[in-house]
């Protein structure tokens, strides 16, 4: 069993980048924890973790109500059901429905959305850019499980945290 984290997007995008760029920055700095730049095909998702790894998946999150920079944790429940539109094709959500036909469900699931304000072509925002520091340690203190420190109750409810 370990822990994975994986960020997802596209480096092209501009804000779209940042479950990438996150990533990026956690390498070395988690110890015994294994974490992946994932861009592209949200269908090689499953091949990434096993049955028994708990997963962390950060992404971007385009919603009104969400504040450039500004977290929100999300359990599997909370995604949208498969084939929503997704700037990956297909969507964090088909992967993990995927994952289940496959038997590749892994122990624990815990998605880490950052609202964004653009995706189009270009790079990140400068808005998102200068909270990228803090947003690493918010996501290095959810892996080590401390979800008191992040100011949410339990790391899987959906509640929004302001950077």
């Amino acid at each position: 069993m370990s822990t994975v984290v994986i960020g997802v997007g596209n480096r092209d995008r501009g804000d779209d980048a940042i479950g990438l760029v996150l990533v990026d920055a956690l390498v070395g700095r988690l110890p015994d924890v294994v974490t992946v730049a994932h861009e592209g095909d949200m269908s090689h998702l499953p091949l990434l973790w096993t049955g028994a790894d708990d997963v962390v998946i950060i992404d971007a999150v385009v919603d009104a109500a969400l504040a450039v920079g500004e977290v929100r944790l999300f359990d599997t429940s909370d995604l949208q059901q498969p084939s929503a539109l997704s700037t990956h094709g297909l969507g964090v959500a088909d992967a993990l429905a995927l994952a289940g036909q496959l038997g590749r469900t892994p122990r624990s699931v815990r998605i880490v959305g950052v609202g964004v304000e653009q995706v189009g072509f270009g790079a990140i925002g400068a808005g998102l850019r200068q909270r990228i520091p803090a947003l690493v340690e918010r996501v290095i203190r959810l892996v080590d499980g401390n979800a008191q420190a992040l100011g949410v109750t339990s790391a899987l409810s959906p509640v929004a945290i302001r950077p």
